[in-house]
């Protein structure tokens, strides 16, 4: 190009010279016959006065005319041999030209000759292929692009669990032959020598780079520098960048893709699969997509498929497995896998050639695969790749924290810490295991390195386990144990290692901390084996099929290790069943040879021998509650299969202590020896009711001793009572143990144990111990026992929590009961529990009149549970129907403390779908001084079971529905006749309360009252107080007709502030009512101030307006409630004219303009005359009555603001 280009500037200046010498010539004939013709025009004509003097003059002339010729003459010829130089020029020049003719034709073979490398740049710029290429923070992927970059940092202070090994990057730069790879100066990390970022390069013998070659592929893998150009040979190359230290990353790379279009008959495909676990099938190519394919506009042009593959995302051992399909290679020309990409020399493995399957597996040890594909176009290959890696077990090197501080956990990596409580007090009866694991593959040693350790030295213990070799056989003295001692280092050569510590049931200490890491070489054990470990922290449970033979490999090693949840329980002991599922055992065999079991005794692990019953099934029984069973399968041809299950405790013999601590009142305690703790050394609260159901199901006694007791003997007791299993009920046989009586025996296998403090002294709690005795439990009777320790509930029955209702095979009996949690600022005399049933359907046993029923009994008193309801009663069975219907019943009965107990015995039955036995109710803690009841029948149960206070002012609104009278029957009192009593008084829909109300007392203990709407008080002076009562009611009789009008009643007993605003519709009766909660200080001497804060009422065509009534609560006989204020028309609209002009009978509704303008009745602010005012008590009522007028306004009602002092 160079070349051609000058020879056209010497061209053109030739041609310019040529014009030039041209002009120049033209110019001077055109001069000489200028010349000529001044000649010509210069002779003179004829003169007849002077023709001598003109011959004269023109000799003269003619002589300087011929020296003028002899001079144009020289001028002539030199023009002329300058005509000939010029001729001599063109020729020269014309010979010149048909050079560069020749130049151009050579310059056009030139174009021609390099068509093909334009058609390259061509193809580069196209639209169609990608310039530019971006990875930004994403770890791995492909880019295929003319240039790109890769930018991908990571701080170690954000890493917070174990990562990826590696980041791939499969990068091709359209096609090149050559593709430079720059690192930017930022290509950095904490340390350098442990960043490694690699670049694989696939590179074919044949230098010419022609794809359709059959000779092997060779890799190279070239570490990256900083700050420098790499080139390596194209199309394609992987970045691979590693990831297994724990330090700063802060990756920049760029790439460009260089030289000559290379493999241009080649069709490529690129896939990234980042899972640790998983499997790709060759269908889910969509290049590979036939359709796909036929819409490509030059798919002719390709010969052969070339597919990379790259599966990463590892951090442990892992397998693949490539599985070719029907067909098998044919069609393939290379299935090459490349593995240990990260390493000094890659290994390369050809699938088509060598079987990749099963036990064949390829094994890669946190590193990727790279797979490579090169098959013929468009033919047909089927393959399948699955692959698998081992659970990445958390690891210090790879976690926020950096150390292991839980008790018991898995450990990976290569290094670690354990620092477990080293600066404050284990507890008693712990059982903690650490399993260490190096990952990624094992090594030849383990080095613990053991820092603090303050356990007790005698009876507590601190060891690490080895139960194999490095290369996975039992050692023959296994379990090794060694003790850890303060500041020492031990070294393990095992594969893995276990560090177990201990707690025996008495003096505790201050943990400990210790560092671990893998050393020596990595071990190699020729067959390869798969490890797995299970630690199962939990008191009950079962897993099944939980040993299995390999997919990847035919060696097989787990553990299982099983410790309780919460330390107190480990002395409940473990009993686990081990079933072998596969193979079957038969005859005498027992548990599978591969299968060792380590129990602990007195907290050292030794090596147990199982007995087994029945073929394949053995039962373990430990009382230290820590078991270690191994599976260690070497070159198994079969399958193997095993389920446990386990509970905690397991029999006679053995310990089970219970410890209840801080507010913990209650609960269930199931087993056959142990001892019941509760706030031993600190301080109880007054008036605890804590409810404990003790099972012990294989016994047919218990014994109960008192070990020690710091509660008030005089006033605080425990309470045992014993349930019936004939009656389905709990006996009269409360037996209190104390000081004086502290051993008892009882012959029952369920105990009901109460523990009960008095308002006054308190004291401190107690241990109790119980052991069970006989081996003969009543066959005919099982338990199902719960506690609940919340403040509201509903139970039913059937539910999968209180029983099935698959009662027809056997008689379980159910038994529940609630204790709540009592703070020291709680008063329990001011928050019974109400109790209320809700449905339910008894069905009647076969051929008998027996039926099922369930029995509530309320508070424990010193001389035991009170019995309250009982469902079905004798009444619901006196004609033995086959089903009894028993309805719903609100407040049923009332405990005060929140403790009850209900007990359901079940008869079996013949099943029927539709009229089996279910039944539900539901309980709520309530502070009780009032409330609204709306129903038939129902009951008003208030502090029956405990103590009411001084100066109460409570008021239940109550709604019978159609009712023109309403019954009262005062069921049960005990409050003081002379001075506290009940009030009933009726509501008149539009005049409020009407006449005296009628006092309920124990001489009077019924009446009547004109219905739908009573108002009931309950009233106590300031002096002498008593327990409460129940007042139940009921519709007397009837109305013949419906009521014109609705009731909506609302009561309130919190907070000192209140705001009750209604917006009413005609024909409608408001009832509010507020009488707070009588624990509240303010209760017994204050008053409450209320406020209409707007009032807003309509006026019908007979002058009658909507009114409000406020009523004070006095709390006397002949004055229980007092009108205090009333409000109609005349106090909301003050403008005397409009009310004068409307006081005929011509009067009529009001309309939006006699009120404030406002967006909702809250905010209008209407507020009538004398709209402040004060009640005498804290408790009071309002009834607020609309008359029936539609329309007039757009808001109609009132806003009631109290605030009680």
């Amino acid at each position: 190009m160079e070349l051609i280009t000058k020879n056209i500037f010497r061209l053109l200046c030739l041609i310019s010279i040529l014009t030039t010498l041209g002009e120049s010539h033209e110019w001077q004939t055109d001069q000489h016959l200028r010349k000529s013709r001044s000649i010509k025009d210069a002779l003179p004509k004829d003169d007849e006065y002077s023709q001598s003097r003109v011959i004269t003059d023109m000799r003269h002339k003619i002589f300087s005319l011929e020296n003028s010729m002899k001079k144009v003459t020289g001028e002539v010829e030199q023009l002329s041999k300058q005509n000939e130089d010029i001729e001599q020029s063109m020729l020269e020049q014309k010979t010149l030209v048909e050079k560069i003719d020749t130049e151009f034709s050579g310059l056009q073979k030139l174009l021609s000759t390099h068509s093909d490398l334009l058609s390259d740049i061509e193809k580069i710029t196209s639209p169609a292929e990608n310039l530019f290429a971006l990875s930004n923070q994403t770890c791995g992927g492909v880019l295929v692009g003319q240039s790109g970059s890769i930018v991908f940092s990571r701080s170690s202070s954000t890493t917070g669990s174990r990562n990826p090994s590696s980041c791939v990057w499969t990068v091709r730069a359209n096609n090149r032959a050559v593709i430079k790879v720059s690192t930017h100066a930022s290509y950095r990390t904490s340390y350098s020598s442990h960043l490694n970022t690699y670049v694989l390069e696939i590179i074919k013998p044949n230098v010419t780079g022609r794809s359709n070659s059959s000779q092997p592929l060779q890799t190279k893998i070239s570490k990256l520098q900083k700050s420098m150009h790499h080139v390596f040979a194209g199309p394609s190359i992987f970045i691979v960048t590693s990831l297994v230290t724990q330090i700063d990353i802060d990756l920049h790379i760029q790439f460009e893709g260089m030289g000559k279009l290379v493999e241009k008959d080649t069709f490529f495909t690129h896939e990234t699969l980042q899972s640790s676990s998983g499997s790709f099938h060759s269908n889910e190519l969509e290049t590979w997509s036939p359709s796909l394919l036929a819409k490509l506009d030059d798919n002719t042009n390709y010969t052969l498929d070339h597919t990379t593959i790259v599966v990463s995302n590892f951090c442990t051992k892992v397998h693949l497995q490539a599985a070719i399909g029907n067909g098998g290679c044919s069609n393939v020309e290379s299935f090459m896998v490349i593995t240990d990409v990260m390493e000094n020399s890659t290994v390369v493995t050809d699938c088509c050639k060598t079987n990749c399957e099963g036990k064949n597996s390829l094994i890669n040890y946190d590193n990727p695969f790279v797979i490579l594909i090169t098959k013929k176009f468009q033919r047909p290959f089927d393959f399948n790749l699955t692959w698998k890696s081992d659970p990445p077990y958390p690891s210090s090197s790879n976690s926020r924290s950096g150390l292991a501080s839980q008790c018991g956990e898995i450990l990976g990596g290569t290094t670690g810490t354990i620092m477990y409580k080293p600066h404050v007090s284990y507890r008693n009866s712990e059982r903690c295991v650490w399993v260490i694991v190096p990952q990624p593959r094992p090594r030849s040693s383990i080095v613990i390195n053991v820092g603090t350790n303050g356990i007790e030295s005698t009876y507590d213990h601190l060891y690490m386990v080895e139960l194999t070799d490095v290369n996975g056989a039992e050692l023959s003295d296994a379990p090794r144990i060694t003790r850890l001692g303060r500041y020492g280092t031990y070294e393990a050569l095992s594969r893995e290692v276990y560090i177990v510590f201990y707690s025996d049931s008495s003096v505790s200490g201050y943990g400990f901390s210790l560092t671990w890491r893998a050393t020596g070489e990595f071990i190699n054990t020729g067959n390869d084996v798969t490890t797995q470990f299970t630690i199962f922290k939990m008191d009950d449970g079962s897993a099944t099929s939980m040993s299995r033979k390999s997919t990847f490999t035919s060696n097989f090693y787990q553990v299982f290790i099983f410790t309780p949840v919460v330390p107190t329980t480990y002395s409940y002991g473990l009993q686990l069943q081990l079933n072998q599922t596969l193979p079957v055992a038969t005859g005498n065999d027992c548990i599978h040879e591969e299968f060792s079991i380590f129990t602990a005794v007195d907290g050292l692990l030794s090596k147990a021998t199982l007995k087994c019953d029945d073929p394949g099934v053995a039962l373990l029984q430990n009382a230290d509650g820590l078991t270690f069973v191994v599976m260690n399968s070497q070159n198994a041809s079969s399958e193997i299969a095993m389920n446990f299950k386990w509970r905690q405790e397991f029999g006679k013999g053995n310990s089970t202590d219970v410890v209840v601590e801080d507010d913990n009142c209650g609960g269930v305690i199931k087993g056959e020896r142990g001892v019941l703790k509760y706030k031993i050394g600190t301080d109880y609260v007054n008036n605890e009711r804590c409810v404990w159901l003790l099972h012990s199901p294989n016994s047919t006694n218990i014994t109960l001793k008192l070990l020690k007791d710091g509660f008030e003997s005089c006033c605080d007791s425990l309470l045992v009572n014993t349930i019936d299993p004939e009656n389905g009920s709990l006996r009269n046989d409360t037996v209190p143990i104390n000081r004086s009586n502290r051993t008892r025996t009882f012959d029952e296998s369920v105990l009901v144990i109460v523990f009960r403090s008095d308002s006054s002294t308190r004291g401190k709690g107690f241990a109790i111990q119980f052991s069970s005795g006989g081996n003969n439990p009543n066959p005919r009777y099982s338990y199902k026992l719960r506690h609940r320790a919340d403040p509201y509930g509903t139970i039913d029955y059937p539910s999968s929590d209180w029983g099935d209702g698959d009662q027809s095979a056997k008689n379980e009996i159910l038994v529940i009961a609630s204790s709540l949690q009592i703070g020291a600022e709680d008063d329990p005399f001011t928050m019974p529990t109400n109790m209320s049933w809700s449905l339910g359907t008894f069905k009647k046993a076969n051929q008998t009149c027996d039926y099922g029923s369930i029995t509530f009994y309320t508070t424990p008193e010193p001389d035991g549970w009170l019995t309250r309801e009982k469902f079905p009663n004798p009444n619901d069975t006196t004609l033995c129907p086959d089903v009894v219907n028993v309805p719903a019943k609100k407040n049923i009965c009332s405990t005060i403390f929140s403790a009850f107990l209900a007990v359901f015995k079940p008869i079996p039955a013949e099943p029927n779908s539709d009229n089996e036995t279910s039944f539900r109710f539901t309980y709520e803690k309530s502070a009780g001084c009032g409330g609204v009841y709306i129903g038939n029948t129902g009951e008003i149960s208030y502090k029956e079971d405990g103590k009411y206070a001084n100066s109460e002012k409570c008021i239940w609104l109550v709604e019978v529905p159609q009712a023109e009278t309403i019954a009262f029957t005062l069921e049960r009192n005990g409050f003081e006749d002379c001075c506290d009593y009940i009030t009933v008084s009726p509501v008149d829909a539009f005049n409020g309360v009407q006449s005296s109300s009628v006092v309920i007392s124990s001489d009077n203990r019924t009446t009547s009252i004109k219905g739908p709407v009573a108002i009931v008080t309950f009233s106590s002076d300031s002096s002498v107080t008593g327990s409460g009562f129940r007042l139940s009611f009921r519709i007397e009789t009837q109305l013949s007709s419906d009521l014109p009008y609705t009731y909506n009643l609302v009561h309130h007993n919190q907070p000192r502030q209140n705001e009750f605003s209604y917006q009413v519709e005609p024909n409608q009766v408001v009832v509010v009512a507020f009488s707070p909660e009588s624990h509240r200080l303010y209760y017994s001497s204050g008053t409450t101030q209320l406020t209409l804060a707007s009032f807003r009422p309509q006026v019908n065509e007979s002058c009658y307006s909507d009114s409000l009534f406020v009523y004070d609560v006095y709390g006397r006989r002949d004055r229980a409630l007092v009108l205090t204020k009333t409000f109609n028309a005349s106090n909301a609209v003050r403008d005397e004219t409009f009310i004068a002009q409307r006081a005929a009978s011509n009067c009529t509704v009001f309309g939006d303009g006699q009120f404030n303008p406002c967006e909702n009745i809250g905010e209008c602010g209407d507020t009538p005359l004398g709209s402040i005012f004060r009640t005498n008590t804290t408790s009071f009522l309002a009834v607020y009555s609309s008359v029936n007028v539609t329309g007039g306004l757009r808001f109609r009602g009132f806003v009631l603001t109290s605030v009680t002092n």
